[in-house]
This record gives structure tokens, sequence and C-alpha cells, in this order.
């Protein structure tokens, strides 16, 4: 009888435990990206670096890049056409097939071809700028992060460098398969976010990037 009893209070203890963590995953469900479970996946097709030398840029999990580039179709034969398209404005720049995207945060980008902007009220902050260019069969994606205006990261905002980063870098990959009608372009770019949302805040997928800074 006593070994039940403590066996009811242990179990007690372990419900009284996780409890409160329970009830913060249901009222901040970003915190559930916090908690890794299953294997993660690293496909070489993906690659990531950083050109600053305070915020380094890893690749956690390909999972989620594998599904945004089949839905994009960008590993498929002349899926991709050269950023001259935007840049220059040629309209007979070449289509290519890529194997292989890198990943690049940079400083600054000269001549955005993708933008996302963080609005409140009349005011509008980029949040983030991108372009990319063809480097043989590698598209070279590279994103600025507005790290000023996202501010330090804290445990609720953790994510905040990567969303920016991944929301940057998937719009600019959507622009390199050569966007054509703006007007139309606009509800794929939203569904971007929702996608971000649906899919990676509600932890279907793993973040495919973490961003840590030696000043923190």
């Amino acid at each position: 009888m006593r070994g039940l009893q403590r066996v009811v209070v242990v179990i007690i203890g372990i419900i009284f435990l996780l409890f409160p963590l329970v009830l913060l995953l249901l009222r901040n469900p970003k915190i559930k990206t916090l908690l890794t479970v299953g294997k993660t996946k690293i496909s070489n097709k993906y690659s990531v670096e950083s050109d600053l030398s305070e915020y380094t840029v890893s690749m956690m999990d390909t999972s989620y890049l594998d599904y945004m580039a089949a839905k994009f179709n960008l590993f498929s034969p002349n899926a991709v056409i050269g950023s001259d398209f935007y840049i220059k404005k040629l309209v007979d720049t070449k289509r290519q097939q890529i194997n292989h995207i890198k990943f690049v945060l940079v400083d600054h980008v000269d001549a955005p071809i993708s933008m996302v902007q963080l609005y409140s009220g009349k005011t509008a902050t980029v949040d983030c700028q991108g372009d990319y260019v063809l480097n043989g069969s590698t598209l070279v994606d590279r994103v600025s992060v507005n790290f000023t205006s996202l501010g330090k990261q804290v445990l609720l905002d953790k994510f905040a460098w990567e969303n920016s980063f991944l929301r940057c870098a998937l719009t600019t990959l959507y622009y390199a398969k050569g966007v054509t009608n703006l007007s139309e372009s606009y509800h794929e770019l939203v569904d971007i976010k929702k996608d971000i949302d649906n899919n990676i805040y509600s932890g279907i997928f793993t973040w495919p990037f973490r961003i840590t800074s030696s000043s923190i």
C-alpha cells in the first residue's frame, strides 16, 4: 500500500512540475520550437555562412528547406533565372538548373531583389533585404537582417532573427523563379509568412537555421 502511495505521490509531483511548462507552451506556441524532437536532417543541397564577424549562422535541419524548394520547384530543369532579369531588366536572361543553394548572412545588399518590412502605425521599418547570384549550379541567396530594429534576443522572441533571415531568404528564392506579374506575386509572398507560422512556429518543422551573436 505504501508503495502505491509513493507512486501516486511521484506521479502527482511530475504533473505538478510539468504543468507550468505545458501552460507556457499553450500560451506561447513559439517556445515549442525550442524543443527539438526526433532526428534532424542535413542535406548537402544546402549550406549557410555568415559574412558578419559578430553573428554566426548554423544549419540545424534542412527538412523545411526541402519542402519549400519542392513547392517552388527550384531544382527542376531551367527553374531559376539570373538576377540580371531584375537588376538590369534583361528579359532575355537565360534560365538554368541548380543543384545547390547557399544562404549567406551579409551586412547589406546593394540592389535588393526582395524586402520585408515591419509596419507600426504609419511608419515602416525594413526588416531584411535580399538578393541572389548564380555561381555555376549554385544559387547564392544573400540576406541582410536589420538586427538593430529586431533588438536583442529574449526567450519569447528567440527566433526573431531566424524568422527574419528565413522569410527574406525564401522571398528571394521565390523571385529567383522569375516573377513577371508583381500583383499576383503579392499573395505568394504573404503565403510565405503564413507558411512559416503554420509549419515552423507550430513545431511541424524544425528551424533550418540558428543565429547567434558573440555580443550576447
